[in-house]
């Protein structure tokens, strides 16, 4: 019962540190925000550097983006760089022969380089480690991002996407067309209401404007209820048939949509915060990314 006590205790004052701000380095943000944004970043950029820096009596954490994880002189897992101590620096990490993180070598925002031992050297202890997303091959020291394979996937999703908007945008501007046959004439029959527009000297010297105060003056008249128009011999006027193309864009979308979801492992339903399906399959898609986001959570470090 006691130990039951101690460990209750612990867990509660940690609860504390953990939704605290003074736990971060900075100040901005608590332990549990770091979690998601470490997370989120090792999934987009590919891994992120956690430093536990001792401070005041109190442990606080930095987090480091892994752009910053560079090199001093070169090395890379091609062409390492050796050291005169036996250790070797593949981009931006200081590793033992036996493969093991000793130091990360980081750049900051005046061009300097700083190294970060990965463990205490009075405690022994780990105070800096990478959280990273995806491992490429064995031997790389960096990790790639989560979505590196579907970056190219997205931005075809984001340029369909676009060019569908633009395509209905510039639609909607021309509502209707003037069709004419083998035997008309291919006058306009608005060309009335278009040369009262022109001749502002017998329109009272003003010009017809549409609805957002806009002058029309070399566009169609603006429309009126009840306006007759007189068409040409064998004309008639018709409105513009939409692309059929945005027809098949939910399709198109949710079909790639539905490809990135698989990719990383969560439901489309759930990145949609959708449920539109019946409960049983709702639920499993809940229960699914549950069971993944423990897995991940139990190999990270930071939980």
């Amino acid at each position: 019962e006691q130990v039951q006590g101690i460990s209750e205790l612990i867990e509660a004052r940690f609860c504390l540190y953990k939704e605290s701000k003074y736990s971060s380095y900075s100040g901005m943000m608590n332990l549990s925000h770091a979690e998601s944004v470490c997370y989120r970043n090792s999934k987009n950029g590919g891994d992120t550097l956690v430093v536990l820096r001792y401070i005041n009596n109190m442990v606080k954490f930095e987090l480091i983006d892994g752009c910053h994880v560079i090199s001093p002189m070169g090395g890379d897992d091609w062409n390492p760089r050796e050291l005169g101590n036996g250790n070797r620096i593949m981009n931006g990490v200081e590793m033992n022969d036996r493969g093991e993180h000793v130091a990360y070598h980081i750049r900051d925002a005046k061009l300097k380089y700083h190294r970060i031992e990965a463990k205490s050297k009075t405690t022994g202890l780990t105070v800096a480690f990478l959280v990273g997303g995806l491992e490429y091959r064995l031997d790389n020291s960096r990790c790639i991002p989560a979505l590196s394979g579907l970056f190219e996937v997205l931005a075809t999703m984001d340029r369909y996407k676009s060019a569908t908007i633009a395509t209905a945008e510039e639609q909607a501007k021309i509502v209707y067309q003037i069709k004419h046959g083998a035997t008309s004439t291919g006058e306009n029959p608005l060309i009335q209401q278009i040369t009262q527009a022109r001749d502002t000297a017998k329109n009272d010297g003003t010009v017809p404007v549409s609805a957002d105060i806009t002058a029309m003056a070399d566009k169609v008249a603006v429309s009126t209820e009840k306006q007759v128009i007189n068409n040409v011999p064998d004309s008639e006027v018709m409105p513009i048939n939409k692309n059929q193309n945005e027809l098949y864009f939910k399709d198109f979308y949710s079909t790639f949509f539905d490809l990135v979801c698989a990719a990383i492992g969560m439901p489309p339903n759930v990145a949609m915060s959708k449920y539109d399906t019946s409960f049983s399959s709702a639920r499993a898609a809940i229960k699914d990314w549950e069971h993944s986001l423990l897995i991940d959570r139990y190999k990270s470090s930071l939980a």
